[in-house]
């Protein structure tokens, strides 16, 4: 079923340029999104590069609680909203008989532009650049809401179902610790995160992480964590004019040069951008 559920978001992504993501406040959805972790954080640009500020992700996690209480006063109906950040966005909840497990969110839209330059205005320091990227990498081509809700409903059905087939207590202690390690790098990538703080947050020792990290994803912590940076670093540097030191710094490295070595090392290509440089 989590295989149906990606390619059921990327289908979403390709066809109709749905930037989907999906949360949860229930133990048995949790754990489902856990074996997704990808899809549990936007990843646009713009996103990417508002949430490269530490205390983005937390204010960004505190809004969630303020989506579940609307949610509940709008009888576990889809809305739109934007969030603090200017981006717009449907909320689709993933509930049953009134009860809500989570939501889907659909968004990457261009709505509330004072939202953005407030954002940053207090927490950055390169309001120009933002507004470029916001400008550039959001769109205002807001789909129809029936549109939505008719697309998104099947996503919710196989999230229920996924739900159903492995309930929170059927997860294997591996697969817990595996989760765990896997939410928290997926959040924090961009930080200065070593094998000691994962295996703490993971609730294990490093050996026991280092293995069952690897069983799990195929490859080792560092070699993931750095997986995830280089994306990050293709996609800032494809999508916006932010410099290579500072796309460096964004991405978690304190050495612009290391970066580009490693950059280049991974991608096999060297960069030529004289005005990136």
């Amino acid at each position: 079923m989590i295989e149906d559920i990606k390619n059921y978001i990327g289908f979403l992504s390709r066809t109709f340029d749905f930037s989907v993501t999906v949360h949860s406040v229930d133990k048995a959805l949790t754990n489902v999104i856990y074996d997704m972790p990808e899809f549990n954080i936007h990843s646009g640009s713009y996103c990417l590069y508002i949430k490269s500020h530490p205390e983005m992700w937390s204010k960004c996690i505190r809004n969630q609680g303020k989506i579940y209480e609307r949610l509940k006063q709008n009888g576990c109906r889809m809305f739109f909203g934007s969030c603090y950040a200017g981006v717009g966005e449907y909320i689709y909840p993933v509930s049953h008989k009134n009860e809500i497990y989570g939501f889907i969110s659909v968004g990457k839209y261009r709505v509330n532009k004072e939202k953005m330059l407030h954002t940053a205005e207090k927490y950055l320091t390169a309001a120009t650049e933002i507004e470029k990227i916001y400008l550039s990498r959001l769109s205002d081509d807001i789909p129809d809401s029936d549109l939505v809700k008719t697309l998104t409903a099947p996503l919710c059905a196989m999230l229920l179902r996924a739900r159903e087939e492995k309930p929170a207590e059927n997860y294997s202690e591996n697969e817990n610790i595996a989760c765990r390690a896997l939410s928290f790098v997926h959040r924090n990538f961009c930080s200065n995160i070593n094998l000691c703080n994962i295996a703490f947050e993971a609730g294990c020792s490093v050996r026991t992480l280092t293995a069952i990290f690897r069983k799990t994803t195929g490859t080792s912590v560092c070699g993931y964590v750095e997986k995830l940076r280089m994306e990050k670093a293709e996609k800032l540097l494809n999508e916006t004019n932010i410099t290579i030191t500072e796309t460096a710094f964004l991405c978690g490295y304190s050495d612009p040069d290391y970066f580009s070595c490693r950059f280049s090392r991974y991608y096999g290509k060297v960069r030529q951008n004289s005005e990136k440089i």
